[in-house]
């Protein structure tokens, strides 16, 4: 009895679970919305400028509202270092362009500034994204200058 009860409910079973199935796939461009890069057509990866390397390792979220035409409406980033700050401000609304579909919606970055290796004379800096939403941002600390025409202490200057 076990075995036609099972046999009879075994296709509703099965009528549920392809409706089920049917119902996640049919959502998942919803899915895929609720991820930043979805929403992004060009983006222009920030590097490290020496403007803020001395406040270098440092976090920033920085949340973009997107507008008309694939521009962006506004970007907030909750960096206390003012030239981080404005550089993102920067390469969020001016140098990305962002999907029409996503418009009036807010999407979230964290960039990563972290120190790696031995100081350099110049500055040097390597971009990784790691989908959806976190971008690290690796630099090298620059040597302190060194002006060789220039006395380091009164005795060389006589």
């Amino acid at each position: 009895m076990t075995c036609t009860a099972s046999r009879r409910t075994r296709p509703k079973l099965m009528r549920g679970a392809a409706s089920v199935f049917a119902m996640l796939v049919g959502c998942s461009p919803l899915w895929a919305t609720g991820d930043a890069l979805a929403c992004v057509q060009a983006l222009t990866l920030p590097s490290a400028y020496s403007a803020f390397n001395r406040s270098i390792p440092a976090t920033a979220d920085v949340h973009i509202k997107v507008g008309k035409g694939g521009s962006a409406q506004s970007v907030t980033t909750d960096s206390n270092v003012r030239a981080i700050k404005l550089q993102l401000g920067a390469y969020f609304r001016e140098r990305t362009r962002y999907s029409d579909a996503c418009e009036g919606r807010t999407i979230s970055f964290t960039i990563h500034y972290v120190l790696v290796g031995q100081p350099m004379d110049f500055g040097v800096s390597e971009v990784r994204l790691d989908p959806p939403d976190q971008i690290f941002v690796f630099c090298h600390r620059i040597k302190p200058t060194f002006d060789p025409m220039r006395p380091r202490d009164s005795k060389q200057a006589r």
